[in-house]
């Protein structure tokens, strides 16, 4: 299938108002999936809410929602075959032809009070198995669509129908719901629901255990699974965060949710019971590389492509050695999912480049440096705050837009466009201001008896 668009979402970003398309999405959202909750409860004879179908079916609805507001607004083009929601469950067994729908066991789910999805994932010295007097299960599940082994076709099926209501993760979700909706019917629930983003996006079973926990009455928790999620002008996981949750648990000031109780960042913690002091030189974090093939309604540049991120590759390395010039001894760091494409593109620009890497899923941290240049709003702006590491921001301009004040205020502490100046005392008090704002302290201790108090409280 062949991509046609009229400008490069990199670019695109930048014009798109984001406070426009928030009031766009949440009716065009709303709309769409009141209109597939009558369908789907005619087809199968049933009378579920409007509130279920959303719990289910906001993300891949607002994606495609978001693609529609491009095309409109900014010329956004794709060859596509389109259907209308009516007919989409009509049509699914042809979009996954070639993928089997997993049918749950309820054996396999937890029967406890409380149940979490990957709350402290990453973060295993948080991790409780009590709380006030009750126990704690994970919820353990797999994705309800997997790839059946004799063909091979995820990507290209992926490509094929990712654009219109002919989505595949659309498609997923709602066969996937077909098959298991009566199973999910009659599970016993708990009586909280401890959430993040890691749990809630692992596939489809997980968003209808939640649409039906919520009916059956279980409070909801979602904490806040990264820094800019609490600052950004637009993330549709986090508007679907807020939606389905009764309590959502900020890292710290948090302009997305005025309303959200502070519990502290627990990247804080990360400083440094595991190291053995600050090693010499300089740590480059590099921005995790965008997988996707279509973009997604995100204010900062995660929502590009991968072929937008290729495009502004070489600027990458530009800036990449100006920051090298101005260190003594440079360590590149990124993900694990992203050394190979790192190590090929560094080695072809740097001589000799120390690149370090780990897998952050099983908590394999970075070491503290003596100073940190941290390339896009990722969780190691925090995490090296409270590893009393020298940060400097050197972050694209047109790579985020923020709430206010946080926009300005990091504005004038970003050190893109003049990185010779890094020494600047001054500025590095501002950078850890800004940081503490919007990313208190914690250890488990202290969350804990924060998260045993409202989880009291929630219960009244």
């Amino acid at each position: 299938m062949h991509l046609v668009m009229l400008k490069d979402l990199y670019t695109m970003k930048g014009e798109i108002n984001w406070a426009d398309y928030k009031e766009y999405a949440s009716r065009q959202i709303s709309s769409n999936v009141e209109k597939l909750g009558r369908h789907l409860n005619e087809l199968l004879g049933v009378d579920y809410s409007e509130e279920l179908y959303s719990c289910i079916f906001f993300m891949p609805v607002s994606q495609i929602v978001f693609l529609e507001y491009l095309r409109k607004k900014h010329g956004y083009r794709r060859r596509l075959k389109k259907c209308s929601l009516t007919s989409i469950s009509e049509k699914v067994a042809t979009y996954l032809r070639g993928y089997k729908v997993l049918k749950i066991d309820a054996k396999t789910f937890p029967v406890s009070d409380i149940v979490s999805m990957r709350f402290w994932y990453r973060h295993s010295d948080f991790a409780e198995n009590c709380i006030n007097g009750r126990s704690v299960s994970e919820l353990e599940y797999k994705s309800g669509i997997t790839l059946a082994r004799r063909k091979r076709r995820s990507d290209a099926l992926a490509r094929e129908i990712a654009v219109g209501h002919d989505s595949f993760e659309l498609s997923a979700s709602i066969k996937t719901f077909i098959t298991n909706h009566k199973s999910f019917a009659n599970l016993d629930y708990p009586r909280l629901l401890l959430c993040s983003a890691h749990g809630l996006y692992n596939g489809e079973l997980s968003r209808i255990y939640v649409a039906f926990a919520k009916a059956a009455g279980t409070k909801v928790v979602c904490l806040q699974p990264g820094f800019i999620h609490g600052v950004m002008k637009y993330f549709d996981q986090v508007e679907y965060e807020l939606q389905i949750s009764d309590v959502y648990l900020s890292w710290g000031e948090n302009l997305y949710s005025p309303n959200a109780l502070i519990v502290g960042c627990p990247y804080s913690h990360r400083a440094s019971s595991r190291d053995s002091g600050k090693l010499p030189g300089e740590l480059i974090i590099l921005p995790q590389v965008p997988r996707r093939t279509i973009p997604a309604p995100i204010s900062f540049y995660w929502g590009q492509t991968y072929d937008d991120f290729l495009e502004n590759e070489k600027a990458l390395i530009r800036r990449l050695k100006v920051i090298q010039e101005v260190c003594k001894k440079a360590t590149f760091r990124c993900k694990d999912c992203d050394f190979e494409y790192y190590s090929g593109l560094l080695k072809s620009h740097f001589e000799n480049p120390t690149i370090d890497t780990g897998d952050i899923n099983s908590e394999e941290h970075f070491r503290a440096h003596e100073k940190v240049f941290i390339t896009y709003f990722s969780t190691a702006l925090p995490e090296s705050l409270y590893k009393n590491m020298h940060v400097v921001p050197v972050i694209p301009r047109e790579d985020y837009a923020l709430m206010e004040p946080a926009m300005s205020e990091f504005d004038a502490i970003n050190e893109i466009n003049d990185i010779q100046a890094v020494s600047s005392s001054l500025n590095q008090r501002r950078v850890n201001e800004y940081l503490a704002k919007y990313a208190h302290p914690t250890n488990p201790g202290k969350f804990k008896r924060d998260l045993s108090q409202i989880l009291k409280c929630l219960e009244k």
